[in-house]
């Protein structure tokens, strides 16, 4: 099973005004206030597994907003830390930027969220996914693909999502190629942009419609 990182571009100015974030701000308070996030990232190294990390001061916020969490083979524990820097892991650009779109205070989707839970991917996989063990959040985002589509993966996702109440959010895949698990789950959102040259497309082996939500962008700025 390899883990795929779905590149990560901000989102901004115009693109926000399209979709109908900025007029949202304009006129409600969902801004994130008291709901805890989970944001799952694999690796960005072909080389080492660690390097997941979102740096507080990138995305501009403070460092006991987060959580860090790794778990390595064979996935019976995992280790956690809420200090950053720490032992688990290094910084990943992508995270930041996925960070940024997510909770950033100058232009995240969710700016006030309570508490980030960020996991390193194949550890949140093995341990909390398929290994059935319970996080504290509701809704996570996943910029990540497996690079196939396996319904074993995906059934997996969809019983955890239907267990324990969480929304998965997952970035549909890259530009010109088929939607990967676990964007393809049923109980979850794919996502992805339009303003790319080479669009992704559906749908699914079993012949669903995906992605789930198209929205003006950037490539990469499928996320959150």
């Amino acid at each position: 099973m390899a883990i795929s990182v779905v590149a990560a571009t901000s989102a901004r100015g115009s693109y926000f005004d399209v979709i109908g974030v900025t007029a949202l701000r304009a006129t409600t308070n969902l801004d994130g206030s008291g709901i805890s996030v989970g944001q799952a990232e694999a690796s960005d190294s072909t080389t080492t597994n660690n390097v997941f990390e979102v740096n507080p001061a990138a995305v501009s916020q403070p460092t006991n907003l987060f959580t860090y969490f790794i778990s390595n083979p064979p996935y019976l524990t995992f280790s956690s830390s809420t200090n950053y820097t720490n032992p688990l892991g290094v910084e990943s650009g992508h995270a930041d930027d996925v960070g940024l779109d997510f909770y950033g205070p100058s232009g995240g989707v969710a700016t006030n969220v309570e508490h980030v839970d960020n996991y390193q991917a194949d550890g949140f996989y093995g341990y909390n996914i398929a290994g059935g063990h319970a996080i504290g959040e509701r809704i996570v985002n996943q910029s990540f693909t497996f690079g196939t589509n396996d319904p074993t993966l995906d059934q997996n996702y969809d019983n955890y999502a239907a267990q324990h109440g969480v929304l998965f959010i997952t970035g549909a895949g890259f530009p010109g190629g088929p939607i990967y698990s676990p964007a393809t789950c049923y109980n979850g959102i794919g996502v992805s942009v339009t303003g790319v040259s080479n669009p992704l497309y559906g749908p699914t082996p079993d012949g669903r419609s995906k992605p789930d939500i198209c929205a003006p962008g950037p490539q990469g700025a499928e996320t959150s």
